[in-house]
Formats: structure tokens, C-alpha cells, sequence
């Protein structure tokens, strides 16, 4: 599909192009009637006369006088009509003759001393020598008119009715032949700046091993430099991620180890020291959010590898999915004082990752839970359209402002640090559902709600294997 620059580029550059070719065209015509007046119209135009008076002699020589004066019919209306003198200097059809241009046909011997163009010598059958006088214009006015006239006399001794069609054809085949040139220029044009704009939305969403300089190859121009300095930014952007990533789990690793150890010593000493159990439990407990922490700092880092390894193609029972998730983390949830309900659920079925799909929706709830007040319940819909399954996780908590909400699915942001500590989040479950919906070809956002609290939406792309009923919780 052709963007917006593509119609402006060819808009502007056929129109040019017509503007170009008709002032071409005007400019021309000017010029040939100035050139035509100043230096070619006296043997251009004795040429002319010349070629007129041959013809009607050949046709006296070979027609004869009848044939001849079916000819010279059509310029009996003619401001300057072609003459047909006798010895005596008379014009046969009965034109008026001027007297310097008889005494060419009553003295043979004058066009020697007096040379004239549009002259032809003819002797017919019975001896009788004619003598043919084309008419010779003296001024350019004189000219065009003896034109016009000619082209008037020739339409209605053999009108083409193809002469019009013949001339708009040609009119438009000029135009179409325009078009396809702007058209492919536009597309030359705005072909490589479509592909930059499709590499640097994948770009966007993540997909840091897209390349546009194997596209561009074969130009050598500034738009070809572009496509190279992108494929510089891109991979400088994969080698500092790739660098960060490495770290984390380089960092995780090493502080696998000097935990265990802490763990083994903080047992070791309750059992010296059991009056300190209190301290030692707590000692253990944020020993045991720190291993978490690792896990999940791991799990963040190596999501791509683990994620590639996980075949896509299950049968995904979606509806069954999401009342399996509901029934667990409302059981966890009302520990808490809190609930998870099911509102809607039509049984939906389509190929993905079981797992991936779990690990999504099942970090998304958790974080519902963490949010939401004691005493109120985070709700889960399963909707869907025609091109697209949507499942909605809403809360009753604060919110996050608007200027988080672009942020919260990054890794390690958290809106509120004092309110996350004490849910025992870090940052990372969003993100983890993120990068699982992202395998899946769908889309996570997040909305405040109108009443209060926050709306998850993670849409999947369809088609769907089925859609039968529906089942509420």
C-alpha cells in the first residue's frame, strides 16, 4: 500500500512535468514563428511554392485540363489562388492576374533576368505551353493565411475523421507515459524510506536484529547512508543490551553462592544461639527474598533464550486456562482478605505456549492482587472479536499516574517502592507478561479505570480453532 509521501512525490513531480512539457511546448512555438519570420520563412516558403506549382504541372502533364481543374476548385475561395497562365498571360479559371506576374507567362525569357520561385513550365498535348504560378506571400501575415486556407481546402477535399482521435491519442499516451515515469520515480524514491519506517517500528517493539543496508545494497545514495548509519544504531543497541543482560546474570550468579553461604551460617548460629530465633527468622526471610529476587532477575534475562525453546504450537484451551489461574490465585488471594473472580469466560481455543500464556496471565493477576484493597477482588473477563481474543484483569487499588503508565512494563519499574516492597514485587512480572504476550504476536496495556483502580488488557491475535458457549465464574 502506497503511503502519503508516495502520492505527494508523484503529485509533484507529474505535475512538473506536464508544466515543464507544456511551457516546453509553448516556448518552442514561440520561437519557431519568431525563426520562421526573421530567417527561415523566405526559403521556406519559396520551397513551398515551388512543390505547389510542380504539382499542378504534373497534374496538367498527366491528367489533363479537366483534372487539373478539379484541383484547382477548391482554391477558387482562396485569398491567394494558384494560377494557370496561357501564352497570353490569363489565368484559364479567370482569376486576376497582376501584370509583373503575367509577363512571366507573355516573356519566356524574363524568368532568366527575374528569377521567381513558384514557377513550373508545362507543354499539354496540343502544343500549347501554361505556365504554373504558385502565390508567394510577402508578409508573414500572408503566410499563415495562405496556410490556413491550404488546411481548409485540404479538409474538404479529404477530411480524416481519424486526424482527432489520432491527436487525442497521442495527447494521452504522452501523459500516461509521464505518469509511469513519475510513478516509478516516486516509488524509487519512497520505497527505502517505507522500509526504514517498518525497521524502526520493529526496532520499537524489540526486535533488535532487524536490517535495512541488505534492502539498500544496491543504492549508492544518501538515503542508501541512512539505511547504514540505522543498521549501526541497531546493532550498537543489541551489543549494549546483550552487555547488560550478561552482567545480570553474571551479577546474579555471584551472589548465588555468598547467599547460600549466609544461609548455612544463620542456621548454624540459631542452633548456638536460639534466644536470637526472632532475628535469625528475619535474617532468613530476606535471605529468601534475595534468592527470589535472583530468580526472577534470572528469569528476566534469559526470557528470549527459555522463550525460543518453547514450541508454539499447542492447543490452547484458553477459557480453561484462565479458570485454572482464577481458581489458584484466589485461593492465594484469600489468605489476604482479597478474592479473584471469573466474570466472563466464552470458550475460546487457539495455538500458542500453554506455559507462555500462564506465565502471562498468572503474573498479571498476582500483581492485581498486590494492588487491590483487603476486602475488595480483582476481576477477569475473556472477550473476543472476529481478529482478536481479549483478556481484561482490573483492580481496586490506587492506579498508576499517567505519566508511569508507559513505563510499567519495563523490567525493575515499580510506581510505588515503599507499596511494592511490601507486596514482595520487584519490578519484573509485567515484564515477564509482556515479552510472553510479545511471542504470541499480541499487545499488553494498561488503563486507569473511571472507579478507581487499573485495567490490564492482553489482546491475542485470532483465528480462533473455536468459539462455543460461554462460562462464567
Amino acid at each position: 500500500m502506497m503511503g502519503r509521501l508516495f502520492w505527494k512525490i508523484f503529485l509533484w513531480f507529474w505535475a512538473a512535468m506536464l508544466l515543464v512539457g507544456g511551457g516546453v511546448a509553448w516556448g518552442v512555438s514561440v520561437v519557431y514563428e519568431q525563426l520562421v519570420a526573421e530567417e527561415i520563412a523566405p526559403p521556406f516558403v519559396e520551397g513551398i511554392a515551388d512543390a505547389r506549382a510542380e504539382r499542378v504541372a504534373a497534374i496538367l502533364a498527366y491528367g489533363g485540363r479537366k483534372e487539373a481543374l478539379r484541383y484547382l476548385h477548391h482554391y477558387d475561395r482562396h485569398p491567394f489562388p494558384m494560377l494557370v497562365l496561357n501564352p497570353q498571360g490569363e489565368d484559364i479559371l479567370g482569376h486576376p492576374v497582376l501584370e509583373e506576374v503575367a509577363r512571366y507567362a507573355t516573356d519566356p525569357g524574363l524568368r532568366e533576368t527575374q528569377p521567381r520561385s513558384g514557377l513550373a513550365d508545362v507543354t499539354m498535348p496540343d502544343g500549347v505551353r501554361l505556365l504554373v504560378v504558385a502565390p508567394l506571400p510577402r508578409t508573414m501575415a500572408e503566410f499563415r493565411e495562405m496556410e490556413r486556407w491550404r488546411e481548409i481546402s485540404h479538409r474538404e477535399r479529404a477530411p480524416d475523421p481519424t486526424t482527432p482521435m489520432i491527436q487525442t491519442l497521442q495527447v494521452l499516451t504522452a501523459i500516461a507515459i509521464s505518469a509511469l515515469v513519475c510513478f516509478w520515480l516516486a516509488w524509487y524514491l519512497a520505497k527505502p524510506i517505507k522500509q526504514l519506517s517498518q525497521a524502526t517500528r520493529r526496532l520499537s517493539e524489540g526486535d533488535l536484529s532487524v536490517r535495512v543496508s541488505p534492502d539498500l545494497s544496491h543504492r549508492q545514495d544518501e538515503i542508501a547512508a541512512l539505511g547504514r548509519e540505522f543498521d549501526h544504531m541497531a546493532e550498537r543497541l543489541q551489543s549494549l543490551l546483550d552487555a547488560k543482560k550478561r552482567l545480570l546474570v553474571d551479577v546474579s550468579h555471584e551472589l548465588r553462592s555468598p547467599l547460600a553461604r549466609m544461609q548455612v551460617a544463620s542456621a548454624l548460629a540459631q542452633r548456638q544461639a536460639p534466644e536470637a530465633s526472632a532475628e535469625f527468622d528475619r535474617i532468613d526471610r530476606e535471605i529468601e527474598r534475595l534468592g527470589s529476587l535472583i530468580d526472577q532477575v534470572l528469569d528476566v534475562a534469559r526470557q528470549n533464550e527459555k522463550d525460543a525453546a518453547i514450541p508454539m504450537d499447542d492447543e490452547v484451551k484458553l477459557h480453561q486456562l484462565l479458570q485454572e489461574i482464577v481458581a489458584d490465585t484466589d485461593f492465594e488471594a484469600r489468605a489476604n482478605a482479597r478474592g479473584v473472580h471469573l466474570l466472563a469466560c466464552p470458550k475460546l481455543t487457539l495455538q500458542g505456549s500453554e506455559e507462555l500464556l500462564r506465565r502471562a496471565v498468572e503474573n498479571v493477576v498476582r500483581n492485581a492482587i498486590r494492588h487491590t484493597p483487603p476486602g475488595t477482588t480483582v476481576e477477569v473477563t475473556l472477550t473476543h472479536a472476529p481478529t482478536h481474543a481479549t483478556i481484561e484483569v482490573c483492580d481496586a487499588g490506587p492506579g498508576v499516574p499517567q505519566a508511569m503508565m508507559e513505563h510499567i512494563f519495563d523490567p525493575f519499574v515499580r510506581v510505588g517502592e515503599a507499596r511494592d516492597r511490601e507486596g514482595g514485587g520487584y519490578g519484573l512480572g509485567l515484564a515477564i507478561a509482556q515479552q510472553a504476550m510479545s511471542r504470541h504476536g499480541g499487545t499488553i496495556k494498561a488503563e486507569n479505570r473511571s472507579a478507581g483502580g487499573l485495567s490490564v488488557f492482553l489482546d491475542l491475535p485470532l483465528p480462533l480453532k473455536g468459539t462455543t458457549g460461554t462460562t462464567q465464574g
